[in-house]
């Protein structure tokens, strides 16, 4: 009954989770650069930026809500892996 659609969402949480683990490595790359840099791990207007573009490019606004739920989430397990980097001083 439900095979079909479960099989949809295994095909597409394996693609999210190709795409998460990309994210996070070039996130180790930023925090590289920020930290030879001296830059602050949080960045108030790229994250303002960020979620408002998000917001954009939302087609189904039912979704909206849900999906700006889950970048706030995505960005603050990106910085948390950032500041780990940085004090681990590892990265790439």
């Amino acid at each position: 009954m439900l095979a079909k659609q479960r099989a949809q969402i295994d095909a597409i949480d394996q693609k999210l989770v190709q795409l998460l683990e990309m994210r996070l490595k070039v996130v180790e790359e930023v925090a590289v650069i920020k930290k030879e840099n001296q830059l602050p791990i949080f960045d108030k207007a790229r994250e303002a930026n960020l979620l408002a573009q998000v917001a954009l490019k939302v087609e189904d606004s039912t979704y909206t809500g849900a999906i700006e739920e889950i970048f706030q989430y995505l960005l603050k397990v990106s910085k948390e892996q950032q500041k780990a980097s940085m004090e681990k001083g590892t990265g790439l």
